[in-house]
């Protein structure tokens, strides 16, 4: 697994921020409705970026950029990751980190390492329904533990993507009960282009209406939002 793509700047992948994302291929999952699909099954096709032409990059750019946001694929299966962000700290940046909390060991040692600023952790759906969400055998009890460590940290999210179908109005509420004490809870809106699973294509994606409905079942103590 390696650094795939760079986004030199980005004002929608650290909200409030301007920041720079480095893409890492593999991931563990295999959900059907992914969009970065090619950095799963097919990293190949997709041109390695030369590591130290995104260190010059950063160090260039460290003046106006407000971090980076580390993203894939699935950034905590590669054992490289902690490497790569200390490097990004060196430049004296601040990272996100996207995850789907699959390795909680990982983000432990990235939280108590302080190499991490900022977690954005995908929960796929009720712990019921996760192996089919993910389209992979999933332990959820790393999952619990991860949301546990994701919200320790002071500036963190947790997102679900609401795909209909799959992740139900009773499912996201299942997730509050999961999430309790977050500061920030995104439902994501499904859409249909470019997914790894074709049948989803067909998928008309929810209404502002529906969307709007989602947020008002979470409980008020959880901070909601729809995106998309």
């Amino acid at each position: 697994m390696t650094v795939k793509s760079l986004v030199k700047m980005s004002l929608t992948d650290w909200d409030g921020k301007v920041s720079a994302v480095v893409f890492m291929s593999g991931c563990n999952y295999r959900c059907p409705y992914c969009h970065n699909w090619q950095l799963v099954e097919d990293p190949d096709s997709v041109d390695d970026v030369d590591w130290n032409d995104v260190l010059d990059y950063l160090e260039s750019a460290s003046g106006w950029l407000d971090g980076v946001v580390v993203t894939g694929g699935e950034p905590t299966c590669d054992p490289v990751l902690p490497s790569l962000l200390e490097d990004i700290k060196d430049k004296g940046l601040p990272i996100k980190l996207d995850t789907n909390g699959s390795v909680p060991d990982v983000i432990e040692s990235l939280i108590e390492r302080g190499l991490v600023d900022y977690i954005a952790m995908d929960v796929k759906n009720s712990y019921k329904k996760y192996d089919e969400t993910a389209g992979a055998r999933v332990n959820t009890d790393d999952i619990a533990r991860s949301i546990e460590l994701v919200r320790s940290l002071p500036d963190h999210e947790f997102r679900t993507t609401v795909v209909p179908g799959l992740v139900e109005p009773e499912d996201v509420a299942t997730i509050c009960t999961y999430i309790k004490g977050t500061k920030n809870f995104i439902l994501q809106r499904f859409h249909p282009e470019n997914v790894l699973n074709k049948e989803y294509s067909e998928v008309s994606p929810p209404s502002d209406e529906e969307m709007d409905a989602l947020v008002e079942l979470c409980p008020g103590d959880i901070p909601t939002e729809w995106r998309g």
